[in-house]
C-alpha cells in the first residue's frame, strides 16, 4: 500500500468516525438509565454499513467513534481518568466486534446480493442477522464492562443489557436500509425501490420515537411522583428537627447572654437534659463550653457572633 492509499484510508476512517460520533451523540439524547444505553442508536447502523461496504479496514473508525462517544459521556459525569478511558476503549472494541461479526454472519448466511433487499425473505434474513442476533455482542460486552467498572449496580445489569441491545437493534433495522440506499442510490436496482423502502422505514422510525417519548414522559412523571412521596416525610422530619434545634440554640444563647459569668457546672446542668434527648448536639455543647477558655472581655462578643452564625445557618437550612 503506497503513501497515497494510506492517507486516503486514514481520511476515510476519520470521516466515518466523525459521522459515527455525531449520529451516536444525537442518539444518546434518547438515553436511559446511566446514559450509556439508548432507545435507538443509529450509530450501530452506521458501523454495520461501513464494515459491510468498506470491509474490515474501516474497523478503526468504528472503534474510534465509539470510544470517543463514551469518553464524551464520561466527561459529562465527571473527570476523565484512566478508568474512563479503559471503559471507552473496551466499549469501542465491543462495537467494532459487533459490526464485524454482523457482516460475517450476513456474508455467510445470506445471498451475494442480499444488500439489495429484493424480497421480504432476503430482507428479513439480512436484518435479523445484522440486528437482533449480532447486537447481542455489544450489549453483553458493554454491560460486563460497566458492571466491572462499578458504573452500574448488578441490579441494573439486565436492564442495561436490554436497552443497549434494543437501541442497537433498532438502529441497525431502521437505518441500514436508508444508508444502503444513500450509498447505492445511483444504481438501477435501488432507484426502483426508494419509494418502497423510505416511507415504511421513516414511518417506523417516527412511530418508534413517538412511543419512546410517550413512555419516557410517563416514566419521568412516575419517578417524580415517587420521589415526592418518599422525600415529603423526610423533608418534614428535617424541618421539624431544625426548628427544634433553632429553639434549643436560642434558649442556650439567651441563657449565656443573661448570665455572662455562668459557671461551667451550671451550664452543664442546664444542658444535661438537652443532650440526653439530642445527643447529636454534643459537639454544639462542646463549642459553647469553649467560652470558659476565652477572656471575659471577649466572651460576650464571641457568644453573640457564634449564636448569630448558628441562627443564620438554621434559617438557610429551613
Amino acid at each position: 500500500m503506497d503513501l497515497s492509499s494510506i492517507i486516503k484510508l486514514i481520511a476515510l476512517n476519520s470521516l466515518i468516525a466523525i459521522i459515527y460520533f455525531i449520529i451516536g451523540a444525537a442518539g444518546l439524547q434518547l438515553g436511559v438509565l446511566s446514559g450509556y444505553s439508548t432507545a435507538i442508536f443509529p450509530a450501530a447502523g452506521v458501523a454495520f454499513v461501513a464494515i459491510f461496504s468498506g470491509g474490515s479496514r474501516l474497523l478503526p473508525a468504528v472503534w474510534l467513534g465509539s470510544a470517543s462517544i463514551n469518553l464524551w459521556m464520561s466527561s459529562k459525569f465527571g473527570d476523565i481518568g484512566v478508568q474512563s478511558m479503559a471503559v471507552a476503549a473496551s466499549i469501542g472494541i465491543a462495537s467494532s466486534l459487533q459490526a464485524w461479526i454482523a457482516v460475517v454472519l450476513v456474508n455467510y448466511c445470506c445471498k451475494p446480493d442480499s444488500e439489495k433487499l429484493l424480497s421480504i425473505s432476503d430482507s428479513l434474513r439480512f436484518l435479523i442477522l445484522a440486528a437482533p442476533i449480532a447486537c447481542l455482542i455489544a450489549a453483553s460486552w458493554a454491560g460486563a464492562t460497566l458492571l466491572t467498572a462499578n458504573i452500574i449496580p448488578s441490579t441494573e445489569l439486565f436492564a442495561h443489557f436490554f436497552y443497549w441491545w434494543l437501541g442497537d437493534t433498532l438502529g441497525v433495522i431502521l437505518f441500514t436500509p436508508l444508508l444502503l440506499m444513500a450509498l447505492n442510490y445511483r444504481k438501477p436496482w435501488w432507484v426502483q425501490r426508494i419509494k418502497n423502502i423510505v416511507p415504511p422505514v421513516l414511518t417506523a422510525l417516527i412511530i418508534t420515537l413517538l412511543i419512546f417519548f410517550y413512555v419516557a414522559d410517563n416514566e419521568k412523571k412516575h419517578i417524580t411522583n415517587q420521589l415526592k412521596e418518599t422525600a415529603s416525610p423526610i423533608a418534614e422530619s428535617i424541618k421539624s428537627k431544625l426548628s427544634a434545634y433553632q429553639e434549643l440554640v436560642a434558649s442556650i444563647g439567651n441563657l449565656v447572654k443573661v448570665n455572662p459569668t455562668l459557671e461551667y457546672s451550671l451550664f452543664d446542668r442546664f444542658t444535661e437534659s438537652i443532650l440526653a434527648n439530642h445527643p447529636e448536639l454534643l459537639h454544639l455543647a462542646g463549642t459553647l463550653a469553649y467560652h470558659l477558655l476565652i477572656d471575659l472581655n471577649l466572651r460576650s462578643i464571641f457568644l453573640n457572633r457564634w449564636v448569630c452564625l448558628i441562627f443564620a445557618l438554621l434559617n438557610v437550612a429551613i
